[in-house]
């Protein structure tokens, strides 16, 4: 009965009041809609046992192993950075209704951006560590769960934090369909796995150092392959091929030497050092997905004050 009212008050509600009431239609609305939870469930479960079939030799640790499991920690934050996209709408939806709320300066736009923001969060926490908890398992991989499971969850977050700005920042839903994907597939193209990121122009190395998948994809690999032992298979040794005793005598006679054969890759933080991605900490990836949470947020906020500020609101804060 409170968002129907029907005249202007001479002053919005406190802020604490104002969070309480968007936060319990925020709650009503996930309740009337429990379709979102059962969706981002189902999405974790049955992903999850795609991608443990996809990438079903990502437990070996040879250099096709190696492969899978890269790929697969890369697939995993592919995954969940793609599914926060349902977080666009969060201020798209209702954002007609709430432009009315403001202009009888029912609550402040702080108020409501906090309790409306996070409305899904949790639910995108649940789903992530689920998913998280079940690709760790299926695909036998070495690094300690938990670590492994809150590292998908903080990327999970940041991507959550990055569509909720731009569906604050756009005019429309139209609009925000077309810029997302642009920067997302840049993220993703540049993030470490298809290219590497020691070769990158300046400029790309810039845009970098706030790349989620850039920062996600290294904390990942950082847990997974530090400390991994890599052996080879007969066929994955490179050098020489293999010679009989008559070509080998032959060699030895006119004293040519004999190269060995040996492996590619011996080593986790070998392959570290071949992406790149071994100059920076754990510590350092993890504080800068942090901080591109709390940026993201930030920059929302501030997207949806602007948007909300109107003669008919000066009060808007």
């Amino acid at each position: 009965a409170l968002f129907n009212l029907p005249l202007q008050l001479a002053h919005p509600l406190p802020d604490c009041v104002g969070a309480r009431c968007c936060r319990s239609r925020a709650q009503l609305q996930n309740a009337r809609n429990p379709a979102f939870l059962r969706s981002l469930l189902s999405r974790a479960l049955t992903m999850a046992p795609l991608v443990g079939y996809l990438f079903s030799n990502a437990h070996a640790q040879t250099q096709r192993g190696v492969q899978d499991r890269a790929g697969a920690l890369y697939f995993i934050l592919t995954t969940q950075i793609m599914a926060s996209s349902s977080s666009m709408r969060v201020f798209l939806a209702e954002r007609s209704a709430v432009e009315h709320e403001q202009r009888l300066q029912l609550y402040g736009v702080l108020p409501y951006f906090v309790a409306r923001s996070f409305a899904e969060t949790y639910l995108h926490l649940v789903a992530a560590m689920l998913f998280g908890l079940l690709c760790h398992a299926l695909l036998g991989l070495s690094s300690a769960t938990l670590p492994f499971v809150l590292v998908v969850a903080l990327v999970t977050l940041v991507a959550e934090a990055y569509v909720v700005f731009i569906g604050a920042l756009v005019p429309n839903e139209k609009v925000s369909v077309i810029i997302s994907p642009v920067f997302l597939a840049l993220m993703m193209a540049s993030g470490g796995f298809f290219s590497n990121t020691g070769e990158h122009p300046p400029l790309l190395k810039a845009f970098n150092a706030m790349n989620m998948y850039k920062h996600g994809f290294a904390a990942l690999a950082k847990l997974e392959f530090v400390g991994l032992g890599v052996s080879c298979e007969p066929s994955e040794l490179i050098g020489p091929p293999p010679l009989n005793s008559a070509q080998r005598f032959l060699l030895r006679l006119l004293r040519v030497p004999l190269g060995e054969a040996r492996c590619p890759i011996k080593s986790g933080e070998q392959l570290l050092v071949r992406l790149n991605l071994g100059d920076e900490s754990l510590e350092h990836n993890l504080l800068a997905l942090s901080g591109l949470y709390s940026c993201y947020r930030i920059l929302a906020y501030m997207a949806l004050r602007r948007r909300f500020r109107s003669p008919l609101s000066p009060s808007a804060r």
